[in-house]
């Protein structure tokens, strides 16, 4: 990352602690996510107003997957007209990228162990995310981008639905790759900066 970005980021970043996370982690799902087409999918729900946002105010990785794993229960008991996904906001953890994998991994386990295989699945995103064997100021890496560490539960019944509606679900990561790749570093992040801070 060059100098440039260093100050973008750090000066998006001074700006969204300054503001509400759930509004801001709202925004960016509206207009970064749906606004860029970067999971077709995802249009629905917010549409419908079915996205749960749950804002983990606390420091500690035992209470952050404690939360994670009610979020669980609640989605996988939850009707679709009620939600169908959530998004867990941590923005006070302090957790570094590798420090967020570690949890991510963690919170697969757990949630096999419960029994959530082919039910429930988790993906992942962080303001520092990138994808293995990509360099770390790859545009690409802004598909998985986010204000704040956040874990979306979803539930496979959603991901089934998409695939009977959209056309081949594999060929969007290429596709969200090609539409970032066509951005200047410079228009990706005066856009992603007036997402996450305006």
């Amino acid at each position: 990352m060059n100098h440039a970005d260093e100050n973008t980021d750090s000066e998006a970043r001074t700006l969204i602690h300054q503001q509400d996370p759930i509004m801001i982690t709202q925004r960016w799902v509206k207009q970064w996510v749906v606004g860029l087409n970067l999971c077709p999918f995802a249009r629905v729900p917010l549409q419908k107003g079915r996205i749960r946002y749950r804002l983990f105010e606390g420091r500690d990785e035992a209470d952050l997957l404690t939360v994670l794993m009610d979020e669980c229960k609640k989605l996988d008991a939850a009707e679709q007209n009620d939600f169908e996904t959530t998004l867990i906001i941590a923005p006070h953890c302090g957790l570094d990228f590798d420090d967020y994998l570690g949890i991510l991994n963690t919170a697969g386990l757990l949630m096999s162990d419960a029994g959530w295989d082919g039910t429930l699945q988790v993906a992942s995103f962080h303001p520092d995310y990138v994808f293995e064997g990509t360099a770390a100021d790859a545009n690409e890496n802004y598909s998985n981008r986010a204000p704040y560490p956040i874990f979306h539960l979803l539930k496979e019944a959603s991901i089934d639905w998409a695939r009977q509606h959209f056309d081949d679900l594999e060929a969007i990561p290429y596709a969200n790759i090609k539409r970032l790749e066509g951005m200047t570093r410079a228009q990706l992040l005066t856009l992603f900066r007036s997402v996450i801070s305006a």
